[in-house]
C-alpha cells in the first residue's frame, strides 16, 4: 500500500488560519456587545433609581404631608443656573428644591461655559439643611471649547481649556403653578445612550382640602 506524504498545503494551512481568525473575531464581537449591553443596563437602573428616590423624597412631603404654599425663584450665578422653589407645608415646616446647571461648551451645548466643567446638582430639604443629590456617574468625556478636539479630563495635569462633559445632565427644568392652584415640576434628563427618556415629574395641588370641600367652589358634599 502506498502511502500520501503530501502533509498540509499552504492554502490547507490558510484556509484554517482565517477560519480561526473568523471565529475569534465573532466570539470578541459577541462577548463585547454582551459587555456593552450590561455596563447599559447598569447605567439604566443607576438612572431609574435615582429618579425615583428624588420623586419619592420630594412627593412624601407634598403630597402625604400637604402642601399650602409654594413661591419660585429663578436666578443666575457665575454662569450657573439656580432654580430654587420654597414650600410650605401643612405642619407648618418649610422645605426648599434647588435645581442647579452649568453646561459647559461641548458639541451638546454650543453656548455653554469656557471656563467651567458640566455641573448639575438637585438639593431638597428643609432651609439651611438641604440634601445633596449627586447625579449618577454614567460616564464623561473631555472637550477643548477652543479648538474643538477630544480631550482627556482624567489627566493629571489637563490642559486647562480641557472641559468635562458629563453623559448625564439635567437638560429641561420647568416649575410653574397654574392659576386653578397646582404646582407642577419637570426635571427632564439626558444620556447619548437613553435620550431624554427619563425625568422627574411631580404634579401637586396647593392647599388641597381633602374633605371633600373645595375652598374655591361653591360645591360642598351634603352633610358637611
Amino acid at each position: 500500500m502506498k502511502l500520501n506524504n503530501k502533509g498540509i498545503t499552504t492554502v490547507e494551512v490558510l484556509i484554517c488560519f482565517v477560519l480561526i481568525v473568523i471565529i475569534t473575531t465573532s466570539i470578541y464581537l459577541t462577548v463585547s456587545n454582551f459587555n456593552e449591553k450590561k455596563v447599559l443596563e447598569g447605567y439604566r437602573e443607576k438612572i431609574i433609581n435615582y429618579k425615583n428616590i428624588v420623586t419619592k423624597t420630594i412627593q412624601d412631603d407634598l403630597i402625604k404631608v400637604g402642601l399650602t404654599h409654594a413661591r419660585i425663584e429663578r436666578t443666575t450665578e457665575d454662569e450657573k443656573r439656580i432654580t430654587t422653589v420654597y414650600f410650605d407645608l401643612k405642619d407648618g415646616t418649610k422645605r426648599e428644591l434647588v435645581v442647579e446647571e452649568l453646561q459647559a461648551v461641548s458639541t451638546r451645548h454650543s453656548g455653554g461655559s469656557l471656563e467651567h466643567d458640566d455641573y448639575y446638582m438637585i438639593k431638597y430639604g428643609k432651609p439651611g439643611d438641604v440634601i445633596e443629590m449627586d447625579l449618577p456617574d454614567v460616564g464623561h468625556s473631555g472637550y477643548n471649547g477652543i479648538d474643538g478636539g477630544i480631550c482627556d479630563v482624567d489627566l493629571p495635569a489637563r490642559d486647562p481649556d480641557c472641559r468635562e462633559i458629563k453623559d448625564f445632565s439635567i437638560n429641561n427644568v420647568l416649575v410653574s403653578i397654574t392659576d386653578d392652584n397646582v404646582i407642577s415640576i419637570y426635571i427632564g434628563f439626558y444620556h447619548p445612550d437613553f435620550g431624554t427618556r427619563y425625568a422627574i415629574n411631580i404634579v401637586c395641588p396647593i392647599d388641597y382640602a381633602s374633605n371633600g370641600y373645595d375652598s374655591t367652589s361653591e360645591w360642598k358634599e351634603e352633610g358637611i
